[in-house]
This record gives C-alpha cells, sequence and structure tokens, in this order.
C-alpha cells in the first residue's frame, strides 16, 4: 500500500490536472480576468470560471440532497473533475473522494472555524489534538489542490501536517488556524463530526 504522503502528491496533481479554473484569480493580479461574480454578484461580471462554477457546478449542487458526506463529496468530485472548475470546497471534495479510491485507510474534509477554506487530512489519529497539527504525527500529510494551484506549486498543496502552520500562512496570511472536521471516513466506514 502507497504510504500517504505519496497518496497526497498523486491526489493534489491529479485535481490539478482537471481543474484549470478557480477563483485564484482574485488573489493573483496575473490572473485576474475583471470584476468577480462571486463579490458582486452581477451576472454582466461572469467571467468563464463563474460561469463554470457558480452557475453550473453549484447550482446542481446546492439543490441536490445527499444521503451522506461521502455521496455528495463523490458527486462533487465527478463534476468539478469533469467541468474542470472549482474552488477550495469542491477540490477537497474531489481530493477525499479520490484518497478513499486510491486506498487511504483515514481520510478527513476539515474546514477552518474562522476562515472560507476546505482542505484534506490523510492519516490523522483520532486521538491527536485538533489544535495542534503538529501532534498529528509524521505519517499525517494534508491535500490542498487550491493551494498548490494558487502558488503553482504541488509541495504548497500535500505537504506533512508537520508544516501546516507555515505553509497555511504563506496560502492564508496569518490567520486564525483553528479546524474542524466536517467529514471522517476510516477504512471504508463513514464517520460524521459536527465541528
Amino acid at each position: 500500500m502507497k504510504s500517504d504522503a505519496v497518496l497526497a502528491k498523486e491526489v493534489v496533481a491529479q485535481v490539478l490536472a482537471k481543474v484549470r479554473a478557480a477563483n485564484w484569480d482574485q488573489y493573483d493580479a496575473s490572473r485576474r480576468t475583471g470584476p468577480v461574480y462571486e463579490k458582486t454578484g452581477v451576472a454582466a461580471h461572469r467571467n468563464a470560471l463563474d460561469q463554470c462554477l457558480y452557475v453550473e457546478l453549484r447550482t446542481e449542487t446546492s439543490t441536490r440532497v445527499y444521503p451522506d458526506h461521502r455521496t455528495a463529496f463523490a458527486h462533487w468530485a465527478r463534476l468539478t473533475l469533469s467541468k474542470g472548475c472549482g474552488n477550495c470546497g469542491e477540490m477537497a471534495a474531489a481530493a477525499f473522494t479520490l484518497a478513499l479510491q486510491k486506498g487511504c485507510p483515514i481520510v478527513e474534509y476539515m474546514t477552518f472555524t474562522n476562515v472560507d477554506h476546505a482542505f484534506c487530512v490523510l492519516g490523522r489519529p483520532a486521538t491527536a489534538a485538533l489544535a495542534q497539527p503538529t501532534s498529528w504525527g509524521s505519517d499525517c500529510w494534508i491535500c490542498d489542490p487550491w493551494a498548490a494551484g494558487i502558488h503553482n506549486d504541488v509541495t504548497l498543496g500535500a505537504f506533512p501536517a508537520t508544516r501546516f502552520a507555515q505553509v497555511t500562512t504563506r496560502t492564508m496570511g496569518n490567520v486564525d488556524r483553528s479546524v474542524q472536521v466536517e467529514a471522517r471516513e476510516v477504512a471504508g466506514s463513514a464517520q460524521r463530526h459536527a465541528g
């Protein structure tokens, strides 16, 4: 079986190979294409990403009721990878789904509690203190395809949990790094967490 490090790198590379459009343009002036629909809500401000993400992908996912997170993430992953667009939540769902498909025994979908950002974690023991990523173990890896895309660097999207503070500071700035587990899969059995 592949290590979580190998799986994390494969998953991030696979997501980035398919997703060519995200809200990176809001953060990187060289990619900016004009006013961003997400901020303005004005239909005339939609660029190709906005049309793909907010009109096509999110309209389809927001109108569905899913029986569980695994089904929801699998659907989001299919849409994200086939349409080639998505932001952090969709990319984290794709990473979650791909990691499970590749046989990762422990996969989590996490979000920051005070910042709008989602990512995937591979191999974190349930007993590891959620507030201390350095305690998650040397085999625990973060999958954040969105971060890899904004920096055009896979090492900033697939990295050991021991580098969590360093990498998130580079990507998100000096923000509150409190996280919560939205979903956890352990060896094929679903576990739901509420914060």
